[in-house]
């Protein structure tokens, strides 16, 4: 049974009824118009002229397919979310010159929209669940959209960044609301597939994004990477207008956590300066020092405003759950992990292997693309399996694939190599949906926001902080084995490859001991419990 809920006069029902009567007859023998009609349905809804006007239509689709309706809606949002990063990352060196500055400086543009984003999303995601997430997913839309718009028509840098932290405002809150709208649509049964799919589209984003970049830099201006999402954001902002069924929170209590959200604000925000500085201007710095020390100061007095506040941007009582907890740790161990491979591969296969740039982005396409076939696997598997064999498996995985990469040096056979970032990309997919499907279903419904929120605060602010360390270690290393090589009067070509090669080995060597220990810290969350 179809059926279409109509808030419009009666004599439009009656028209429109007569009108899809008349098309099926067109198009349809009688016997097939016999099966048709019986299954299509006009309900009227009668309503007053004050409400008609406030909200003309909504659409609302069979049960059966809604829970795809939000899967559609809400995966654009999280492909929005991966392309963004990857294309405007592209772009740097074009605004680098366009702007004529230098590089330390353009950087801010993915920086700006970092902070915002890791600043507000806890805080977005527990505001959704006391008013509502389709409201707070849908304005990310417009927030979003409007960050897309003043971007490109930036004359100059503070414009820009202006711009971008906008964007990373409604970026936010599509986010931290997105996992939510995703869970609750799907049954629990089905929550790893729904998350498994998720997975999936980052792995388009991540993948297409470089290239999309790459094809719109060519022919049209930097300008063109902000406008060409403009009309998708469009189109799928009405749709979510049109069929996402309204939230049942009730927003006649609630009062907002300003001081919660103001001390988690401050503190996520100096805790990324703080690792951003420290890369910039060495770790003991002032630059560094100041924020860094802001930091405890300020998080002790965010956990106290939680603990008073009536309704909290985060329910501490969450932490009791074993699951949650231990779930959101081995979380952030595996990003931090991850930063390595994201800031360091890139520059073993072109300082290390004096690969082409070509040939080296084909090589880093193969980690975001076997989320395409792993992720949906992989949540599939977790609506059948405790989440903590998939992900302990998953995390094995990771251990042995970053062992064999510390392994594998500049005379390596390259089809090796693809290989190895193959098995680490399918560790990771695997990994990634069971513990979200994990910590989503550790919480009751009305706190789904906030473990949405929690999943992308961690996700970014540990990957941040495994880009940052990884990328002290690895200048550590570089510059100590260039001192040894050069000694020993090796040609200066020869020592710049050989020391990437050994600053990128060590480094993943490090980074093991951490997945240990994520794989430990997966293994004793226990047996997953579902309290909705």
């Amino acid at each position: 049974m179809y059926i279409i809920h109509l808030r419009t006069p009666a004599c439009i029902v009656d028209k429109l009824s007569r009108f899809i009567t008349s098309v099926i007859k067109r198009n349809y023998r009688n016997d097939c118009y016999n099966k048709l009609s019986c299954h299509i349905v006009i309900w009227h809804i009668p309503v007053s002229k004050t409400e008609l006007i406030r909200r003309p239509v909504i659409l609302k689709v069979h049960s059966k397919y809604y829970k795809w309706v939000v899967a559609t809606v809400v995966g654009f949002g999280v492909l929005t979310s991966t392309l963004d990063g990857s294309i405007t990352n592209m772009a740097l060196p074009f605004l680098a010159e366009e702007f004529n500055t230098d590089p330390s400086v353009i950087v801010w543009i993915s920086i700006s929209f970092l902070l915002a984003s890791i600043g507000v999303i806890l805080t977005l995601g527990s505001l959704g669940d006391s008013i509502g997430r389709k409201r707070v997913f849908l304005s990310g839309f417009i927030v979003f959209g409007i960050g897309l718009i003043l971007a490109p028509l930036s004359r100059s840098l503070p414009f820009l960044f202006f711009g971008r932290t906008i964007q990373g405002i409604g970026q936010a809150m599509i986010v931290s609301n997105g996992n939510a709208l995703l869970v609750q649509s799907f049954p629990d049964n089905q929550r790893g597939t729904a998350l498994g799919i998720e997975n999936a589209v980052v792995g388009v984003g991540l993948a297409s994004g470089p290239s999309i970049a790459g094809l719109i830099l060519e022919n049209w201006d930097w300008q063109a990477l902000f406008y060409f999402r403009a009309p998708f954001i469009i189109i799928f902002f009405v749709l979510g207008v049109i069929y996402l069924n309204k939230d049942g929170q009730n927003d006649s209590q609630f009062k907002f956590d300003i001081y919660g959200s103001i001390t988690l604000f401050i503190t996520m925000t100096c805790f990324l300066l703080s690792i951003t500085f420290g890369r910039s201007y060495g770790w003991i710095s002032p630059w560094t020092i100041i924020p860094f020390g802001i930091v405890p100061v300020s998080f002790a007095l965010f956990v106290l405003a939680e603990s008073k506040a009536k309704f909290p941007v985060l329910e501490l009582n969450l932490f009791r759950s074993r699951l949650f907890s231990l779930a959101n740790i081995a979380n952030s161990l595996q990003f931090l992990s991850q930063g390595a491979i994201i800031i360091l591969l890139p520059f073993f296969l072109l300082d290390a292997r004096n690969l082409r740039p070509k040939t080296a982005g084909l090589i880093l396409g193969t980690l975001p693309v076997v989320r395409l076939i792993v992720g949906p696997l992989a949540g599939w598997s977790a609506d059948k399996v405790q989440s903590v064999k998939i992900t302990t498996t998953g995390l094995v995985i990771m251990v042995f694939a970053y062992y064999f990469l510390g392994k594998i040096g500049l005379e390596t056979h390259l089809g090796l190599l693809v290989l190895v970032l193959l098995i680490e990309g399918t560790g990771t997919s695997i990994f990634g949906p069971a513990n979200n499907s994990a910590i989503m279903g550790s919480v009751p419904q009305r706190y789904l926001g906030t473990a949405s929120g929690m999943i992308a605060t961690v996700r970014q602010g540990s990957m941040a902080t495994g880009i940052a360390i990884s990328g002290t270690f690895y200048s550590l290393f570089l510059a100590d084995k260039s001192n040894e090589l050069a000694s020993k009067g090796l040609s200066p070509e020869l020592v710049a490859r050989m020391s990437s090669s050994h600053g990128f080995q060590q480094v993943l060597n490090i980074m093991i001991i951490t997945l240990i220990i994520a794989t430990l810290v997966s293994l004793l969350r226990g047996k997953d419990t579902v309290k909705r």
